[in-house]
């Protein structure tokens, strides 16, 4: 008889083999989620390797936990990502598993969580939101602008900074980070920021408040109430009973040379206010006329006291070359500091057409405040040593213009330390300004600015020795840990102590008390759980999670990997950790990281002009469509400038055709021109405030005689496009003969690279690049080249630059040359014209033929298509009269066009060395300049091109054919400069210098007449 086993003995070998099954099927389920994150990888982004923190199953409640950390963290989630991260992890998941709810976290969140709101498909987050939107006046609106970007920001308000800033380190002035590769991060970003980040948020409707001066301009004036002297005067004028009288607070006062630590410009003086009124009886202003030491382009700041009785509409008139521009400013926020109006092109001297005028009319009642008003940048008088920096404002830390801008002591400085002062001065200023976000500041608190979020724009550092980009990264706070201290309110019972201290996170913005509501404290979770009672008192609190600077920081790094794939720009990650200008501003804040100055590759995109626009773009574009889901309104991008420009006359109308055409922006459909702006100058007067229209072609009536400029900007809803190349046209009395100048100068390029088996960086007197429109990046020329320390920022690192250009503006393409042709044209006489973009003649909209005089302006262009060769050939064929100047011209004449003129040209580096920057005539009777080095008044031209003759027979009738007409004074003889070709009935000039490049205007003007008058001879 078989003896039975005992059942529990089977139950215990069955659940033995059961408990090891499970526990095979858990670990190779752990095994797959393992190796899946141990390749996990995202196209476009550089991610550390993930980690997969613990997988546990709960069979109480039927859920799986899959924690994941390292790189896993720190990439951008959206709504798509998390579904196919779900569906990857689940398929490793047995099938007894399959109904059990499936969680992964990160960062001790779900990753669903970490999904912007923007990328969402279903219910926001409503705790990243404010709860209610500023609808009061703006800070600063134009008048004179003629629309509102209702679907774009308009009324929004923004701080934002362009990196460090030189600071005085013991004594001596320094660089927050290295010289490399001819520039500092502190100048770099600006580079960015300045031309590009913030006119596309402008044009956006935004409100933009820097920390640093925004202002490319070397030169400052300050006409002041207080002080009426050589810069300038200060006048009021009134009509009736009211007068201007001294307010009852301090204001600015222009007193010292030099401002040292505890020094306040803005409680040295005094300021002005008068009633405001809806009719002449009371009628008042006041004036501030400078005298501008050097015609060019000055920012314009105001400063004001706010009143608890301010009008929130004072209106400010600037006068600019012949143009007057309005704004309204809110003076009810924003006193006792400079506020920027905007940045006009002034002319030297001083005259009516150059001063800014206060009015006190409004339907508002209450009171105008008038103080200084600031023309320009000027140079540093701020210190907390003996010595000021001896650089523009424009190039110092934040922390020396904070206190030029009249900031509290309190906000500038905190450790006697500069750098470290500097950096808490950034996002001290932006809460000065905002103090409680709007949403939470009683109707009646005057003084605060709604600024609705903050980005710091950097380029950190970081290289690589294989030349591959190290791309951007984002950074946001969104926990801190500080301490609270408050005294109790009167109206919580007694039995509470006086105060209470607690040192605790916080994930809440404008964590601080309520006004007239009962104590409370935020804790560390959402809201509305973040409140910590007593006596189980409920109040509403208006805060907004610190989660939302995630999202802003998600937006920017999804957003640029899709705009920038083109590029093939690398994302890197999101960091979530406590960085001063993250943590402190008491709104939603992002450091955006935007490259590497470190890394050459890098370096050579933050050099690339049209890099920089689409990078902006991008950043733009984030910051606008998070603005949107957080306030829940519908979103329209800004278009694309557009292309194809022609300015054609008809001159028996008196009239001018301008023609253009829309660019598509495959990335976004909205970005769709609904209207357009044409700007119109007359002479040398300032672009009026444009005509709307609503086709891509117009009919303007001109005069006779007058010379016009034109510029197209195309809007929609969203905002306004960067405006196109500028465009002239010009009608002559007794017109004698028509002239087509063409623009073929569309260069926008870094500088010349150096990159060969053991050198690498840029050479800038080869050639320093052409940037759009003014530049000051550069702190100096690189030195050392070697490969053989990349990485180290010693003298003999890699990219270590020098420091003599710091503090230097320097020109690039204006897009602005066919008036300056045009203008010496007219100075010539007899003669009208027309005008083309390059891009408008290639697409066969304009026919060189319908002409007999083409001036070609082809500036440093270095490349041309073959096609506008082949169309000068042609031209010329038709016994046209062709006028080509400009340097790099060799592409250009190669092929049947070169032979058939017959023209060598040189460059070669032996003789452009020699050159000298003085042309003359064949007599050496005339002699003028023209710009070889940088400059802040035009491109220069650091090779210009040797025009040799092939045939050069003077002993014939036929002796002006390739005869050179300029030369280059070059010891120890001189070189031709430019050449006349003639053949049959055609005339061909060919100038080896830009004509634009010329240094003075009767020089320009000379010039012109002689070459006009060799086609005519």
């Amino acid at each position: 008889m078989t003896k039975r086993k005992p059942i529990w003995l089977i139950q215990f070998i069955l659940g033995g083999m059961f408990l090891f099954l499970s526990q095979c099927i858990v670990a190779q389920t752990r095994d797959s989620i393992y190796h899946y994150l141990n390749h996990y990888t995202r196209f476009g982004e550089k991610l550390p390797t993930a980690t997969l923190e613990s997988y546990t199953v709960s069979h109480f409640d039927s859920t799986i936990n899959v924690k994941i950390g390292g790189g896993f963290t720190e990439q951008a989630f959206t709504a798509d990502i998390v579904e196919n991260i779900y569906k990857k992890v689940a398929s490793f998941l047995p099938d007894s598993l399959k109904t059990y709810n499936l969680q992964i976290i990160t960062a001790g969140k779900r990753i669903e969580d970490l999904v912007p709101n923007y990328f969402r498909t279903g219910q926001i987050d409503s705790t990243r939101t404010w709860k209610t939107e500023y609808s009061g006046h703006a800070w600063v609106r134009n008048n004179s602008a003629g629309f509102t970007a209702m679907n774009g920001l308009d009324n929004v308000h923004i701080g934002l900074w362009q990196s460090h800033g030189i600071y005085n380190k013991t004594g001596d002035w320094s660089w927050q980070r290295p010289r490399l590769f001819c520039t500092t991060e502190d100048l770099l970003s600006q580079t960015i920021v300045i031309p590009y980040i913030i006119p596309m948020l402008e044009n956006a409707g935004a409100i933009i408040y820097t920390p640093r001066d925004r202002n490319w301009q070397n030169n400052e004036v300050i006409v002041d109430n207080d002080k009426s002297n050589t810069d300038g005067i200060y006048h009021e004028a009134s009509v009736g009973n009211a007068k201007w009288i001294n307010t009852d607070s301090v204001g600015f006062a222009y007193l010292k040379d030099k401002y040292s630590l505890g020094d306040n410009p803005f409680r040295d003086g005094t300021a002005r206010y008068i009633p405001a009124t809806n009719n002449n009886n009371g009628l008042a202003t006041a004036s501030w006329q400078p005298y501008i030491p050097q015609s060019g382009k000055y920012a314009v700041y105001v400063s004001y006291v706010s009143m608890p009785n301010s009008i929130d509409n004072a209106i400010y008139q600037v006068y600019h070359n012949g143009i007057i521009t309005e704004f309204e400013v809110n003076q009810r926020i924003g006193g006792g500091t400079w506020v920027y109006l905007g940045t006009f092109d002034f002319k030297e001297g001083f005259n009516d057409d150059c001063k800014v005028v206060l009015i006190n009319t409004s339907k508002k009642e209450g009171v105008v405040t008038a103080d200084a008003v600031r023309f320009g940048s000027g140079y540093g008088n701020v210190t907390t040593s003996e010595k000021v920096s001896r650089l523009p404002r424009w190039a110092e830390a934040a922390r020396y213009y904070a206190q030029w801008a009249g900031f509290a002591d309190s906000i500038i400085s905190h450790t006697g330390d500069d750098y470290k002062d500097d950096l808490y001065t950034r996002p001290y200023t932006i809460n000065s300004l905002a103090g409680r976000h709007f949403a939470q500041t009683d109707s009646t608190i005057t003084d605060k600015v709604p600024l609705e979020l903050a980005v710091a724009f950097h380029t950190d550092a970081g290289y690589s020795k294989n030349e591959e980009y190290i791309g951007s990264l984002s950074i946001c706070t969104t926990t801190r840990t500080h301490t609270v201290s408050k005294k109790i309110p009167k109206n919580i019972p007694p039995t509470l102590p006086d105060s209470v201290t607690s040192t605790l996170p916080d994930s809440i913005f404008n964590s601080q008390l309520i006004p007239n509501s009962k104590f409370q404290i935020p804790n560390s979770q959402l809201i509305p759980d973040s409140i910590i009672t007593y006596k189980d008192t409920v109040t509403s609190y208006l805060g907004i999670s610190r989660m939302a600077s995630y999202d802003l920081a998600s937006m920017f790094i999804s957003n640029l990997s899709t705009d920038l794939r083109k590029y093939g720009w690398p994302i890197r990650q999101i960091r979530d950790k406590s960085y001063c200008e993250t943590r402190e501003p008491e709104v939603p804040s992002v450091i955006l990281e935007m490259l590497s100055h470190q890394n050459f590759a890098d370096m050579c995109k933050a050099y690339d002009p049209q890099f920089k626009f689409d990078l902006a773009r991008s950043i733009y574009k984030t910051i606008l469509k998070y603005v949107a889901t957080t306030h829940g309104r519908e979103f329209v991008v800004q278009p694309l400038p557009v292309s194809h420009f022609q300015a054609t006359l008809k001159e028996d109308e008196h009239k001018v055709h301008l023609s253009w055409r829309p660019e598509n922006d495959p990335l976004e459909p909205s970005a769709v021109p609904q209207f357009y702006i044409i700007y119109t100058r007359i002479g040398n007067e300032a672009f009026d405030h444009g005509k709307v229209v609503t086709g891509t072609s117009y009919n303007m009536d001109i005069h006779p005689d007058t010379l016009y400029s034109f510029r197209i900007v195309a809007c929609n809803k969203g905002g306004c496009s960067f405006p196109s190349e500028t465009l002239s046209a010009y009608i002559a009395p007794n017109c004698k003969k028509h002239i087509l100048i063409v623009n073929a100068f569309t260069r926008l390029e870094g500088p010349a690279r150096v990159n060969t088996s053991h050198e690498l960086g840029f050479d800038l007197d080869n050639d320093p690049g052409v940037q759009y429109g003014a530049f000051a990046g550069f702190c100096g020329r690189q030195k050392t080249f070697s490969k053989a320390n990349m990485g180290s920022i010693s003298t003999n690192g890699t990219g270590y630059s020098g420091n003599e250009l710091e503090g230097t503006i320097i020109m690039g393409n204006t897009f602005d040359y066919p008036f300056v042709h045009g203008t010496a044209i007219q100075n010539t006489g007899g003669y009208s014209f027309s005008s083309s973009s390059i891009d408008a003649v290639l697409d066969g909209q304009v026919n060189f033929n319908n002409y007999p005089i083409v001036d070609l302006i082809c500036g440093v262009q270095k490349q041309f298509i073959p096609e506008l060769s082949s169309r000068l050939l042609s031209y010329i064929n038709h016994d046209g009269h062709l006028i080509i100047t400009g340097a790099n011209i060799s592409n250009l004449l190669e092929g049947k066009l070169g032979r058939q003129l017959d023209i060598m040209t040189q460059s070669s580096d032996t003789l452009l060395d020699k050159l000298a920057d003085t042309i003359t005539d064949i007599d050496t009777t005339s002699l003028f300049t023209f710009h070889r080095t940088m400059n802040d008044q035009c491109y220069s031209v650091p090779s210009p091109t040797i025009l040799q003759p092939s045939h050069i027979d003077l002993g014939t009738d036929m002796s002006l054919i390739n005869h050179p007409i300029l030369y280059y004074l070059t010891p120890p003889s001189p070189l031709p400069a430019a050449i006349i070709h003639l053949q049959d009935q055609h005339r061909v000039i060919i100038c080896g210098f830009p004509f634009e490049t010329i240094k003075d205007s009767d020089s320009r003007n000379l010039l012109m007449h002689t070459l006009l008058k060799e086609l005519e001879r």
